[in-house]
C-alpha cells in the first residue's frame, strides 16, 4: 500500500508539473487574446461615450422643449383669463348703464369705474392692442364724471361698442 501511495504522489506531481508547464506556454497566448479584446473595447467605449452624449443632448432639448409648452400654456391661459375679463367688464359696462337709466346715478358711476383696472391689465397681456386698451380711461372717466354730476342722458354705448370690437378683433 505505501507503494501505491507513492506512486499516486508522483504521479499527481508529475501532472502537476506538466499542467504548470503547459499553462506557461498558453499564458503569453491569453495575455495576447486580453490584450485584442482590452483594445477592441476601447472603440466601444467611445461610442458609448458619444451615445451618452447624445442622448444627455436630447434631454437638454426634450427639457427646453417641455419649458416653453409649459410658458405657452401659461399665455394661453392668461389669454384666455383676459378674454373672459374683457367679456365681464363689457357685462359691467352694460349693468353700470342699465343702474343710470335707473336713476342711481353714483352706483352706476362707481361700478363703471370699477372696470378700468380689469380693462388696464388686459392691455398688459394684449400688448399688441395695448393702446386701444389704454384709450378707454379717458372716455370712461370722462362717463363716470357725467354721471356723478348727474348728467345721465350720456349712456356707455359707445364703450360697449369699443369693448365689443376690441374683443372680436383678439378672438378671431
Amino acid at each position: 500500500m505505501d507503494i501505491l501511495i507513492r506512486a499516486l504522489v508522483v504521479a499527481t506531481a508529475v501532472l502537476v508539473a506538466y499542467s504548470v508547464i503547459s499553462f506557461q506556454h498558453f499564458v503569453p497566448e491569453v495575455k495576447k487574446g486580453m490584450a485584442e479584446a482590452g483594445d477592441a473595447l476601447v472603440p466601444l467605449e467611445e461610442r458609448l461615450i458619444h451615445q451618452l452624449n447624445a442622448i444627455e443632448a436630447l434631454q437638454s432639448q426634450l427639457t427646453a422643449f417641455q419649458k416653453e409648452l409649459r410658458e405657452r400654456a401659461a399665455r394661453q391661459e392668461q389669454h384666455r383669463e383676459a378674454l373672459r375679463s374683457v367679456k365681464g367688464s363689457i357685462a359691467t359696462v352694460m349693468e353700470a348703464d342699465n343702474l343710470r337709466k335707473k336713476g342711481t346715478l353714483p352706483d352706476a358711476a362707481d361700478l363703471l369705474l370699477s372696470t378700468k383696472d380689469p380693462i388696464w391689465k388686459a392691455g398688459d397681456i394684449f400688448t399688441a392692442d395695448q393702446n386701444l386698451f389704454r384709450s378707454l380711461m379717458g372716455p370712461i372717466d370722462v362717463l363716470a364724471g357725467k354721471w356723478r354730476e348727474g348728467d345721465a342722458q350720456e349712456s356707455a354705448n359707445d364703450l360697449v361698442a369699443q369693448l365689443q370690437a376690441i374683443l372680436d378683433r383678439l378672438s378671431y
